[in-house]
Formats: structure tokens, C-alpha cells, sequence
């Protein structure tokens, strides 16, 4: 079918369509200019925050605190900083050189305050080279050597006047953004579903799109759903066809002891595509809404 998981990175594709390593827009922040560094901005930028997880003493401290209307700015220096910034917070961190240890350091020796930055800016610049930068290179290397940028290639030519990166990106993956009417045109409704019973689960789905307006694919419920029964976050390149074999099957109540279970989490199959409706939830749709979205976190593939 053509799937993909849920995708690289947007500025892996710049990568390849500049033919080197891309720095990634920065993360939205309210934050003193002072404070920033480059490369931990970068990072930031691909993953979308800044967190100690992540940044480790680039991670940032919080608060609740208001905004100021002309700077944007956080208006408590204590709001939002990094923990480089705080010496009780440093201090209280008790971090080690390690293999970033300059000339003449050893590498058990604590890191100063006075060179917190200095060692935050080293720490997430190796971060970087390391786990982005490098693996990218090859990656573009690989793409380039594939498709060369050469006079007798067409592919980057017309790839410039159709959109470049952001095109490359979708000839690859396929669209983000799921076309519902499609996926419906091409389902096949198995065991017997009735007209009403299937607009009852169409004006569902149309609820998780409308829900699910402007997320990335991976927190989009409706992309969820359509991984949860095909193992794929995103449609197939080219949109989705009938061969595709994409089945909503009606399952009827089942029997746990003396039990009649009347509602239960959707099912999938996601070898062939198909979605296992329990005929019970069909008439609350508060109730198919949230079994819908207990499912796909769920994600139990029982059958898959």
C-alpha cells in the first residue's frame, strides 16, 4: 500500500533538498534572549519544548507567571529559566565533566557554576553533532547518491517548481492530512451494517477530524485510528484506492460468563486493513466517541 510510519522530521527533508544538515525553526518561547544557546535551540526546535528530559541543565524551570504584552517576554526572572541559571539548582544538580571535560579537566571534576553555561552549551552541542546531525548527513549522502543533483536528472528540476522540500516530503509519506471521503469511498462495510448504522459511525469519524484539526498526525485521533487498523499514521502515497481492501466489520455482542458485554474497544486486523466495530456501541455516540479514543490508545491489536 505504499505506508509509512508516522515520519521523519519536516527539516530531514530540507536536508535532503539542500543537501546538508538543516537547523530547525526554534521552539515558540517567552524567554530572555540571554538566556537562549544555538545548539540547544535546536534541539528544541525538533522536538517542540524544552524539557529536562531532553536538554538535561538546558531544561527549563517554571512558573505561573504573566507575560508582558509589548516583549512577550516572561516579566519574573525567576520564570522560565534554564537550570544553568539558578546556582541552588546547580549546585543541588552535583554534574560531572564527563567526556565533555575540557583540556585540563578531569572528567569525574564538577562543573562549576561559573561554566554551567559554558558546559550546557558544549553538552547540547554534542547532542546535536551526535544524534542528529551526523545520522542526517548520511542519510542526505545516501538520498544524493541515489538521485543525484546532476544535468541529467529531472527529478530536482521539477521537484523546485512543485514545491520542494515540503513536496519531497509528501511524495515519500504520503499526505498528512487524512481525506475522509476517500478512505469511505474505498471501505467495504462487511456483516451486515444497515444505511443507518453506518452513517452512525461515518458522522463519528467525522467527529475525531474535526477534533483532530491542525495536530501533527501522531496526536491527530483520527490518524491514530487509521494507524490502529492499517499500521499507519498517514494514508498511502497516491491517496487510498480500492485494492487497498480497507473492511469495517460489524461484530455482534459477545458473552463473558453469564455477561452480555454490549459495547466493548474496537478490534483490528492490520494486516489486511480491517476495523472490528461492536454493533453495541452504535447508539450513544458519546459512547462510541469514547470507546473510539479508549482503542487507539489501547492499541490492542488482538487479532493483528
Amino acid at each position: 500500500m505504499g505506508y509509512t510510519p508516522a515520519g521523519f522530521h519536516s527539516v530531514i527533508y530540507e536536508s535532503i533538498w539542500h543537501g546538508q544538515t538543516a537547523v530547525p525553526h526554534p521552539a515558540p518561547n517567552a524567554y530572555k534572549d540571554e538566556d537562549l544557546i544555538r545548539e540547544c535551540e535546536w534541539i528544541a526546535g525538533i522536538y517542540g519544548h524544552r524539557r529536562q528530559q531532553e536538554l538535561h541543565t538546558y531544561g527549563w524551570k517554571s512558573c505561573d507567571e504573566i507575560v508582558d504584552p509589548e516583549s512577550g517576554r516572561y516579566t519574573d526572572q525567576n520564570c522560565y529559566k534554564p537550570l544553568w541559571r539558578s546556582q541552588d539548582m546547580w549546585e543541588y544538580l552535583y554534574t560531572e565533566w564527563g567526556p565533555l571535560a575540557p583540556q585540563g579537566i578531569q572528567p569525574d571534576d564538577l562543573v562549576p557554576f561559573s561554566r554551567a553555561q559554558e558546559y550546557t552549551r558544549l553538552s547540547c552541542k554534542a547532542v546535536w553533532n551526535q544524534n542528529f546531525k551526523a545520522p542526517v548527513d548520511e542519510l542526505v549522502k545516501g538520498f544524493r547518491s541515489v538521485l543525484p543533483n546532476n544535468t541529467n536528472s529531472r527529478f530536482w528540476p521539477e521537484l523546485a517548481k512543485s514545491g520542494g522540500f515540503q513536496k519531497l516530503q509528501k511524495l515519500i509519506e504520503g499526505n498528512a492530512e487524512l481525506d475522509l471521503e476517500k478512505l469511505l469511498a474505498v471501505v467495504r462495510w462487511k456483516d451486515g451494517w444497515t444505511n443507518e448504522q453506518k452513517q452512525f459511525f461515518t458522522d463519528a469519524l467525522y467527529r475525531l477530524q474535526r477534533a483532530g484539526r491542525g495536530l501533527p498526525p501522531i496526536q491527530n485521533p483520527l490518524n491514530k485510528l487509521l494507524r490502529f487498523f492499517t499500521g499507519s499514521f498517514k494514508e498511502p502515497v497516491g491517496g487510498f484506492k480500492d485494492s487497498d481492501f480497507m473492511r469495517f466489520q460489524l461484530e455482534k455482542p459477545t458473552q463473558q460468563g453469564n455477561t452480555t458485554v454490549r459495547c466493548s474497544p474496537l478490534t483490528a486486523h492490520t494486516c489486511f486493513n480491517h476495523l472490528y466495530v461492536p454493533e453495541g456501541c452504535l447508539t450513544d455516540p458519546d459512547e462510541l466517541d469514547e470507546m473510539i479514543r479508549e482503542s487507539i490508545v489501547v492499541e490492542g491489536y488482538s487479532l493483528g
